[in-house]
C-alpha cells in the first residue's frame, strides 16, 4: 500500500500536534484497517496468520 506523503510546516509544536490529531480523526474505518494491515505486514511479515480469518465460522 502506497501512502501519500506530504510536508506541512507549522508555527509551533502545539499546532502540529492538533493537525496530527485531526488527521487521525478524519480517517475512515477502512483507512484505519489498511494502515493496521500494512503495519502488521511490516512488523510480522506476509506469512503471518490473520486472526480474523482464522476464527471465522464456516
Amino acid at each position: 500500500m502506497a501512502m501519500i506523503q506530504r510536508v506541512r510546516v507549522f508555527k509551533n509544536f502545539k499546532e502540529a500536534e492538533k493537525a496530527e490529531i485531526q488527521d487521525g480523526i478524519s480517517l475512515t474505518p477502512n483507512q484505519r484497517l489498511k494502515i493496521v494491515h500494512s503495519l502488521r505486514i511490516r512488523i510480522f511479515g506476509r506469512r503471518t496468520v490473520d486472526i480474523r480469518s482464522h476464527h471465522k465460522k464456516t
